[in-house]
């Protein structure tokens, strides 16, 4: 498959905001607050890890024999195992068995996306996911459930149960965007209207929010905001870039071919910035996330010329 630039330019805009995300402190499940103030965080939240998803089911082949889904499963998950084990010991620096086996079902902050990405990889290549596909009812289930999940968690489960839990909550609630960007590469993306008319809903949704504040119709209210805007906005994004395969945005082109160790390692260097020269300044937080994300591309890069097979493990490529 021939390299698509503006897939990687995207690719690189979402993990610059991953990583912008993971600086900045507060809330993340609100967009406006009641005094209708816009938090950035909640903004980055509602859109940046949908759309990650959707890159990578829209590259995702359900097609390919279970050796090769296998095969892509078994390197990522040595990736993930690695890099938790790497996690624990430079930040956690906990190493009793509990702590250890808390590595695979509750993942260190960040590292949730890898497992998540291998169980939807391994949903996706089974026989039931090839003869459900094309079906629109399919995906509407999907969807409800991921909502209805999410729903349930917010009201009734607590922090702790929430993060022991992070996993297949997250799997369950990004597996739409995945499966939808999929879909509809093979399918075809919606009509624009319908896009344009769900990116608005969303939107609407988003300035209705505070209104309805800790409440259940709250609770009700953002998974749903969240379904409508990604689905109108992942069809919309990718009727085009599907088309303007040479669009490149540098930097972002780089850091979207290196994302993957931008994003298993950037953590690392949030937290050295953070022992070094911690700020609360909103633009220093914004180029502290560039420079995060030059840094590790450029190690990546070092760490290619090496050509030591191990280094994949890392995430290098």
């Amino acid at each position: 498959m021939s390299r698509n630039l503006a897939f990687e330019s995207l690719k690189g805009i979402l993990i610059y905001l991953v990583v912008v995300g993971h600086i900045l402190t507060g809330d993340y499940t609100h967009i406006l607050n009641q005094h209708f103030e816009i938090n950035l965080r909640g903004i980055i939240y509602l859109f940046h890890m949908p759309l990650f998803f959707a890159v990578s089911g829209w590259f995702f082949n359900p097609d390919s024999s279970k050796t090769k889904i296998l095969l892509w499963c078994k390197n990522l998950g040595i990736i993930f195992l690695v890099s938790a084990l790497l996690h624990q010991i430079l930040i956690i620096r906990k190493f009793d068995l509990s702590s250890l086996i808390k590595l695979v079902y509750a993942p260190f902050n960040h590292l949730w996306y890898i497992p998540a990405l291998i169980l939807m990889g391994i949903f996706c290549g089974t026989s039931f996911f090839k003869r459900f596909r094309n079906s629109r009812m399919f995906l509407v289930c999907l969807l409800l459930i991921s909502i209805t999940v999410k729903i349930v968690a917010t009201a009734c489960l607590d922090s702790t149960s929430l993060g022991l839990l992070k996993l297949p909550l997250r799997t369950i609630e990004f597996l739409p965007f995945f499966v939808f960007a999929n879909r509809i590469r093979s399918s075809g993306c919606l009509n624009n209207g319908i896009s344009f008319l769900l990116i608005c809903a969303g939107i609407i949704g988003i300035f209705l929010q505070p209104y309805f504040d800790n409440n259940i119709i709250s609770i009700v209210l953002y998974p749903t905001i969240m379904a409508s805007f990604n689905f109108g906005l992942i069809s919309f994004i990718c009727s085009k870039f599907e088309k303007w395969t040479n669009f490149r945005v540098p930097p972002f082109a780089l850091f979207g071919s290196r994302s993957l160790f931008i994003y298993l390692w950037h953590y690392l260097l949030i937290f050295a910035f953070n022992k070094l020269i911690p700020s609360s300044s909103l633009i220093l937080n914004f180029t502290e996330g560039l420079l995060i994300c030059f840094i590790l591309a450029l190690v990546n890069i070092i760490l290619l010329k090496i050509e030591w097979k191990p280094l994949k493990f890392l995430g290098v490529r």
